[in-house]
C-alpha cells in the first residue's frame, strides 16, 4: 500500500463528514506544495482540524516544523518588535479597539492558531 493509499484509507475511515472533507481538501492541498492558504475547515472545530492534520502528517512522514526545528531564528519578542503593526491587524479584525501591549500580543500568539503557525513558520522559538 502506497502512503497515498494509505491516506485515502485513513480519511475514508472517518465517521464524522465534516474531518473526512476537510481531510481530503488538507491531503490535496499538500499535494500541491502546500503553497497559500490551508484549505478551510468549514463546520470542523479547530482541534477536529488539528487532528485530522496530525493524523495525515504521521502518515505522510511530513513534519511541517522540521526546517524551523533544525534553523532556529527569532525569539518570539524579536518576531513582535518585527510585525507589531500586522499582529495588531490580525487582532483588531477579531477584538476591534483593543489596547495592545507587547506582552497581550504575546499571549495572542501563543493562544491564536493561526498566528502561533505564522511565529512557528517564521522559526519563532516557542
Amino acid at each position: 500500500m502506497t502512503l497515498l493509499q494509505a491516506a485515502y484509507r485513513y480519511l475514508n475511515l472517518m465517521r464524522n463528514v465534516d474531518k473526512r472533507r476537510y481531510g481530503f481538501r488538507y491531503l490535496v492541498w499538500l499535494r500541491e506544495g502546500a503553497v497559500g492558504q490551508e484549505p478551510d475547515r468549514g463546520r470542523l472545530s479547530v482541534m477536529g482540524a488539528q487532528a485530522v492534520r496530525m493524523g495525515l502528517h504521521e502518515i505522510l512522514g511530513h513534519d511541517p516544523f522540521r526546517a524551523v526545528r533544525e534553523n532556529p531564528r527569532l525569539t518570539l519578542a524579536e518576531f513582535i518588535r518585527q510585525n507589531r503593526e500586522e499582529l495588531d491587524r490580525a487582532i483588531h479584525r477579531v477584538v476591534p479597539g483593543l489596547r495592545l501591549n507587547d506582552s497581550e500580543r504575546r499571549l495572542w500568539i501563543l493562544n491564536d492558531e493561526g498566528l502561533y503557525r505564522w511565529a512557528r513558520s517564521e522559526g519563532v522559538r516557542i
